[in-house]
């Protein structure tokens, strides 16, 4: 059977180039009705276990946004609080972070209803070899509806690289 035959067929999409194959590189995120998505990934040279164990750790998390503090830790999340400059405005986000199975870590903004009505993202450690991990970074979510998509695609990607770029950074030199 062709590739234009199994297309043609009802139901059956395309499945792209394996960038842009997110659904099958994340898991989808239990609720998400559509909207955003951003993924980024990397690999370093570390041990899957030694990667879960920085991650684990407060200064990594604080160091994946600048100026964040955390604010509350407690049963395995942390609560953090970041001042950012969103849509020509100084604002505060909260996020809350949480451990995942593989030694990621799972991630959701606390929303004020402003711009976003939810926000969540993982990052996911997935094993090369004995001595390094890929690491993913994906992020999707739902905006208010009264701002447009367009809008937040930019500073989003901005974010995402920053975060990934930080990631890496403190995962290369720890």
């Amino acid at each position: 059977m062709s590739r234009r035959e199994r297309l043609s067929r009802p139901g059956v999409r395309s499945q792209g180039s394996r960038k842009t194959q997110t659904g099958r590189r994340f898991p989808r995120i239990p609720g998400y009705s559509g909207g955003v998505k951003f993924d980024s990934e990397f690999v370093v040279r570390r041990a899957p276990a030694e990667v879960a164990e920085i991650l684990a750790s407060d200064a990594t998390v604080t160091q994946l946004f600048p100026d964040t503090e955390i604010v509350s830790s407690r049963n395995g999340e942390r609560e953090t609080r970041t001042r950012i400059s969103a849509l020509g405005a100084e604002t505060t986000v909260r996020f809350v972070f949480r451990g995942a199975d593989d030694g990621g870590l799972r991630f959701e903004k606390i929303c004020d209803g402003r711009v976003w009505r939810s926000l969540e993202g993982a990052i996911r450690l997935l094993p090369v070899n004995d001595a390094t991990t890929r690491v993913q970074i994906a992020m999707e979510g739902t905006t208010r509806a009264l701002v447009p998509e367009f809008t937040i695609r930019a500073p989003m990607k901005d974010q995402l690289q920053q975060m990934t770029r930080a990631l890496r950074e403190r995962l290369e030199r720890h």
